[in-house]
């Protein structure tokens, strides 16, 4: 028994954190991929922050905390994200920090195979892949769009699940906890681009990024249109608070609904505008078919009317809330 102490004391105390509000859907299945894991049970701890859940989310995180010592319960009366992050943060026992969403499950080996890349890199955090997941027709297709190229812009995370090594950015990273003394906590003013500002931050100290296809989890994404065009707006317009720490990617669809915008403006008043207007239009109706197709052709037929409409709504959503945040950041600096 001693000797079995001795070992299990060998590995680093882990706190994982997960922000939540009104998750009854997936907060089961989260909590049980996090309760199953390979790393030892007495060194690690699950922290739930809850945004004040009216659906019974915090019901079932208190049927599993009854269960489970390792389970702990935190409230986040602001009800932001980064709040609640920074309220995990400033619990947590553990030297290594982990954050996963409440709408995603992951493999058992997900907090050893952190581990064991954050102590063999020693990169500032390490993360892995995500497979996304969608339920119903409209979830399974905005999955699709997900997990390809042109709706991620070739973020390895989504993308490539071959790709092992250095990058910019990971999900739902694994960080010593004392990187969070060095950079600062989560900055309260982002909902959604809490980690790019962050990760910023790290770069700027030197800190490098390590991805690993042997770390994956899966990401249940939004089951209907409203919810995903909202969604992408919302991710468009915060980006653009943090425009020093964000990819080519992140910025593409910003100048494609600009674009469109003034062509379609100046073909108004001018032939050469139609003809601009006409080119982006059918070059990028080209570039959405080609893939559409393709998808279709690996995943299923019935998916490939509505995946151009997707991709759409995607890239239109996400650039337009680029432009609504470039005015509102801008007006808010000055």
């Amino acid at each position: 028994m001693e000797n079995l102490q001795k070992k299990s004391e060998q590995f680093p105390v882990v706190s994982v954190i997960t922000a939540l509000r009104n998750e009854k859907k997936y907060i089961r299945q989260c909590l049980e991929s996090l309760i199953c894991q390979d790393y030892p049970k007495d060194r690690y701890e699950i922290i739930i922050i809850n945004g004040m859940s009216i659906d019974g989310s915090r019901e079932i995180v208190l049927e599993f905390q009854r269960k489970y010592k390792n389970i702990f319960l935190l409230d986040n009366p602001k009800r932001i994200y980064s709040s609640a992050l920074n309220i995990g943060v400033t619990h947590a026992r553990g030297s290594i920090i982990i954050k996963v969403d409440a709408h995603v499950r992951v493999t058992e080996n997900f907090i050893s195979k952190n581990v064991e890349y954050l102590i063999k890199t020693g990169a500032a955090c390490v993360g892995g892949v995500i497979e996304t997941r969608g339920e119903g027709f409209i979830g399974e297709a905005i999955a699709l769009i997900l997990n390809s190229f042109l709706g991620t812009g070739g973020a390895k995370f989504r993308y490539n699940h071959h790709y092992e090594g250095y990058t910019d950015t990971v999900p739902f990273g694994a960080y010593q906890k004392k990187v969070f003394d060095e950079v600062g906590l989560y900055n309260e003013k982002f909902v959604r681009c809490e980690d790019l500002d962050l990760h910023r931050r790290i770069k700027a100290k030197g800190g490098k990024f390590f991805i690993t296809p042997k770390i994956k989890s899966y990401y249940y994404c939004r089951n209907n249109i409203d919810g995903f065009i909202r969604q992408q707006f919302a991710n468009g317009y915060e980006v653009m608070g943090v425009l020093d720490g964000i990819s080519l990617r992140h910025i593409v669809p910003f100048f494609f609904v600009v674009s469109l915008l003034v062509s379609l403006f100046l073909a108004r008043f001018s032939s050469i505008g139609k003809i601009i207007f006409g080119l982006i239009i059918l070059s990028y109706l080209f570039i959405i078919f080609i893939f559409s197709l393709i998808i279709s052709f690996q995943k299923g037929w019935k998916y490939f009317l509505i995946l151009p409409f997707l991709f759409f709504i995607l890239h239109f959503s996400y650039g337009l809330g680029s432009v609504w945040g470039l005015l509102i950041f801008k007006k808010i600096k000055t």
